[in-house]
């Protein structure tokens, strides 16, 4: 049976498909109307058909591909129009998150049409897939995570003419209530010192030369990440065109940046200490960090590693309760924005050095002179306490 009722200023009509494993809902402008559909849908029903509007192959695609096999629809153009100019790694969790939910949808919904069309989505299909990502095992704030990219994007095509009127505002989604997880600990400047010397011990233990290779760019990595508190990603893309060592300056080129204002590209200083080591470091072009690396990355288990030789206690490094993994590379840029601020840096300043830029306008502020003045503060890495294990890692 189909049933009827108030909907803001309209009136919804809600009911079961045939199979009865997809409640489906339509929105029309008055009672009368809702009425002659609700006639229509039971009589389809009574013949074991699915009710489908007579208008229905006009329904917007929400998620296809056309003959050339490239994809179309309205996550699609969300992806062009809003995502694109989002940093690489968003666009491809985007990308990917909202291919995971359509693949569900086109699962459960089993649209008689066989076409995925917006109308499908709706605060309780969002729900629904939160409610089984966290069944199949993710965890409470990832399937948060994930269903919001879903409501952003269903909430895009509320705002376009083209979807509007065949999706439905999402003004509350429940999708499930999680803990806050428990925060890392920042590395003080004695233990991320320390892991950098662990990474030069495993350097010069390494005996086969693929080992000795990783360890020896790994190494170089993090003496990087202690002294800019760069992002990982941003550090293995550092080029060594974008280092004025004369200047002490750093060029964080736009494609390189997170937020909006780093994707405008952003110039700031760095310590004599970081200018003197990147001095002896041989031949000066390419990448600065693994340039016969063809993948532009540094995955977490040899680094774990690091931090455990060092003897540093894993709530600096590993994945804290409520989380499934740690971020060993991030840890440095915590270190550092808190090493300075036990210094007496300001915030902002503080922020403008890796990147935040939280309602910083530097054109304004004027930051410029007390970066300088504070990267002059970053000690130099210290001469280790009497030593840690000495670990074997793989490139």
């Amino acid at each position: 049976m189909a049933s009827i009722e108030r909907w803001r200023d309209r009136w919804k009509v809600r009911w079961w498909n045939v199979s009865h494993t997809k409640q489906r809902s339509r929105v029309v402008p008055d009672r009368d109307t809702a009425k002659r559909l609700q006639r229509e849908i039971e009589a389809a029903v009574a013949l074991g058909q699915d009710w489908e509007p007579p208008d229905a192959r006009q329904v917007p695609v929400l998620l296809d591909v056309n003959e050339a096999g490239e994809p179309i629809g309205a996550f699609s153009d969300y992806m062009r129009t809003v995502v694109a100019e989002r940093a690489e790694g968003t666009r491809r969790h985007t990308d990917r998150i909202l291919l995971r939910f359509a693949e569900w949808l086109a699962v459960t919904a089993k649209p008689s049409s066989g076409r995925l069309t917006v109308d499908l989505v709706d605060a309780e299909a969002i729900e629904d897939w939160a409610r089984d990502l966290r069944q199949e095992g993710l965890e409470g704030t990832t399937a948060r995570l994930y269903g919001g990219i879903v409501k952003n994007a269903v909430q895009w095509m509320r705002s376009r003419r083209a979807y509007r009127e065949w999706t439905e505002p999402l003004e509350r989604v429940d999708l499930g209530r999680v803990r806050p997880p428990a925060r890392s600990l920042p590395p003080t400047w004695a233990q991320m010192d320390a892991m950098v010397h662990a990474a030069w011990l495993a350097h010069d233990a390494a005996e086969h030369p693929r080992t000795k290779q990783g360890a020896h760019w790994r190494a170089r990595l993090v003496t990087v990440l202690r002294f800019t508190g760069l992002r990982v990603e941003q550090a293995m893309a550092l080029r060594w065109d974008d280092l004025d060592l004369e200047a002490a300056m750093m060029h964080v080129r736009p494609e390189l940046g997170k937020s909006t204002r780093e994707r405008a590209g952003r110039h700031v200083p760095i310590s004599a200490h970081l200018v003197a080591e990147l001095a002896s470091w041989g031949t000066r072009e390419g990448y600065l960090l693994a340039p016969h690396k063809r993948s532009r990355e540094s995955t977490t288990g040899p680094v774990n590693a690091l931090w455990r030789a060092a003897g540093v206690p894993p709530a600096v490094w590993a994945a804290p309760p409520g989380r499934a993994k740690g971020n060993p590379h991030h840890a440095f840029r915590k270190g550092l924005k808190t090493g300075l601020a036990a210094m007496g840096v300001d915030k902002d300043v503080r922020d403008y050095l890796v990147g935040h830029h939280r309602g910083i306008d530097e054109t304004y502020v004027g930051l410029e002179v007390p970066a300088r003045e504070a990267v002059a503060m970053i000690p130099p890495v210290a001469e280790p306490e009497p030593t840690a294990d000495v670990i074997e890692l793989a490139r």
